[in-house]
């Protein structure tokens, strides 16, 4: 039993630490051969909020001899659909997905879990054979035509009026017939009305309508908002630079630049300090307070626990940890409420979980071209590009992204991150950073970019991964949650270590329940402020995902930011970013491109073009 729990939650590590992000027909092929029970595939589909499969008879014929169970089949059919997962959910028909023989649907992905043609529409489909089904597609579809219906989710960029605004590329136009759906935020403080008004440059909202081609013209039917951030924000992030605070009185008074963000102090904000762990065991232990057992749960702060009033400016750190809440305004700064500093440390558990995660590396052989391997534990192997180069040129430019703060750690420092980069031979456009700094770029992602800026807005979003602490982050959001306790008991007793094991089992319940995209949207701000800051033109971090949408495909991506939107929300939502934090930049003194990109495009070009091609180069 042990053994089976391990497989499903280390199945869910692996693809998170890879990308992947939805289930998919192969995912549960794969759990099949690894011997996981068609039951804990049920509750690993149930658990999962994106899903991404397929039911062409091709499809339906595969998944039956890889011996995947009826009630498994029954149970996708039933989270495709969006309908409960129970033990009486209904076979899938043979025509979920109507087959059209013009008309491939590996290429135009679905909603997951939103499936719009269900069988009573395909019967009414069936007397209709002219008309096409309609299918709810993230972004626009692949070859649009005139009228046709779309569903996009993006956030604002520009506004010209209540009525007329823009995502992106769209230029959306709704008429007063049009009410605006309100989807339920995760803050019970936040507003439950909205006012067409009240529309700004990064409102979050999926719009459904119809869209002209010829002009990005979509005239929307329907509009939901995401109230979560809209006015009230409410984060965590590393703070970097010290704060320009000033004492008036008993207030203070000043601005906080943190989470790429400009955060205002003034006379009503609670400006608090909370102690670490290790402080608040050292107050214990000089009070003379019995010290609780030292296990990994005393480790987590007590998130109930007050912060007492900031007196000093001195009390701040480097190297701290803020927790702020306030207002956004028009102008794009956050107006806060209540500012909490804690000083931040590495726990026994973090740092087993470094080194768990050490890498072994077997060097390349140069002269023959033969590829090294980069070994890490209960992650994979890696083939490693043979090419010093290469491998040069982006270990050096992910190090000039690292943050001051950390590069000017004394070596001996526990809390400094030892970053390392490769770059591993994998076409596939893709990249991923673990805690202690390993970075992992995929050749495929390199040869994909068009300058240098991009390749840095890349390195940039996954160096703020582990400056900012995700892993552990996540760790602490889920720490009441009893079934992340007992699973990640579970795997480690099944394989002698808890620190993956937490790792493991919390990052897919961050997958399922949405807190792991408000770490991604956190390296969308921080990787970019990471790139400008080594002087690097920020519009490029909005640009890559242009290039992903032309090159790949405008769909849910399971690439190296792994979320489940797709390119023109992650592009927005830059693109809104880039006006309310950047609007004074001097964006002409920034570099794109140099000659050491191009070359390094070039030669990974040469080394991996089809044989052919090299015999010819030679």
């Amino acid at each position: 039993m042990l053994k089976n729990i391990a497989v499903v939650v280390l199945y869910s590590y692996l693809a998170y630490a890879q990308g992947a992000d939805s289930l998919t027909n192969e995912t549960i092929i794969k759990m099949v051969q690894a011997g996981v029970p068609s039951a804990a595939i049920i509750k690993t589909i149930v658990a999962t909020e994106y899903v991404s499969f397929k039911f062409l008879s091709s499809d339906l014929g595969l998944l039956q001899r890889a011996n995947v169970s009826d009630d498994v089949i029954k149970a996708m059919a039933a989270k495709d659909r969006g309908l409960p997962v129970t033990d009486s959910s209904p076979a899938m028909p043979t025509a979920v997905v109507p087959a059209q023989p013009a008309r491939d649907l590996g290429s135009v992905p679905l909603i997951p879990g939103r499936n719009e043609t269900t069988p009573e529409k395909q019967s009414t489909q069936a007397q209709k054979p002219n008309v096409a089904p309609t299918f709810a597609i993230r972004g626009p579809a692949p070859v649009a035509k005139k009228g046709r219906a779309v569903k996009i989710h993006g956030y604002v960029t520009a506004v010209q009026s209540p009525t007329e605004f823009e995502i992106d590329e769209y230029r959306i136009s709704k008429n007063s017939s049009v009410v605006l759906e309100l989807e339920k935020s995760e803050d019970p403080d936040e507003a439950t009305t909205f006012n067409a008004d009240e529309i700004h440059v990064g409102t979050e909202m999926e719009i459904r309508g119809d869209l002209d081609p010829a002009t990005n013209q979509l005239t929307a039917n329907s509009i939901k908002i995401n109230l979560d951030e809209h006015r009230r924000v409410k984060r965590t992030a590393l703070l970097e630079v010290t704060p320009n605070f000033k004492r008036v009185g008993n207030v203070w008074e000043g601005q906080l630049h943190v989470d790429g963000q400009s955060v205002i102090v003034n006379e009503s904000t609670a400006v608090t300090i909370k102690p670490n762990n290790t402080q608040k065991k050292a107050a214990k232990i000089s009070a003379k307070v019995t010290q609780r057992p030292k296990d990994s749960e005393a480790e987590v702060e007590d998130d109930d626990e007050l912060g007492v009033a900031l007196n000093r400016m001195d009390q701040i750190r480097g190297n701290t940890f803020v927790s702020y809440e306030g207002i956004r305004q028009k102008d794009g700064t956050i107006l806060a409420r209540k500012v909490e500093f804690t000083e931040n440390e590495l726990t026994s558990g973090e740092a087993r979980l470094w080194k768990t995660l050490k890498p072994k590396v077997k060097q390349p052989s140069l002269a023959g071209g033969k590829p090294g391997e980069l070994s890490i534990q209960q992650v994979g192997k890696f083939k490693l590009v043979p090419n010093a180069e290469v491998q040069a040129y982006v270990r050096q430019l992910g190090m000039s992204l690292v943050p001051r703060f950390q590069r000017d750690m004394p070596s001996g420092d526990p809390q400094k991150i030892d970053f390392q980069f490769f770059v591993v031979e994998q076409k596939v456009p893709n990249a991923f950073a673990l805690p202690n700094g390993i970075v992992i770029v995929n050749s495929g992602i390199i040869t994909m970019l068009e300058n240098e800026a991009q390749l840095a807005a890349v390195l940039g979003h996954e160096i703020s991964h582990a400056t900012e602490e995700h892993t552990y982050r996540q760790q602490q959001y889920h720490k009441k949650s009893l079934m992340a306790l007992r699973i990640g008991g579970a795997v480690g007793a099944a394989y002698g270590g808890r620190a993956i094991a937490d790792l493991a089992n919390l990052t897919e319940a961050a997958i399922r329940n949405g807190y792991n995209r408000s770490l991604e949207n956190q390296a969308d701000r921080v990787g970019m402020e990471y790139m400008q800051t080594a002087g690097y033109d920020p519009r490029e971090a909005a640009r890559v995902w242009k290039v992903m949408a032309l090159k790949n495909g405008d769909h849910p991506t399971n690439l190296f930011w792994s979320n489940h939107d797709n390119h023109t929300t992650r592009r927005s939502y830059l693109m809104a970013e880039l006006k309310n934090n950047y609007s004074n930049a001097d964006f002409a003194s920034y570099k794109r491109d140099t000659e050491e990109f191009a070359a390094t495009v070039s030669s990974l070009n040469t080394l991996y073009a089809p044989k052919a091609n090299r015999n010819k180069a030679k």
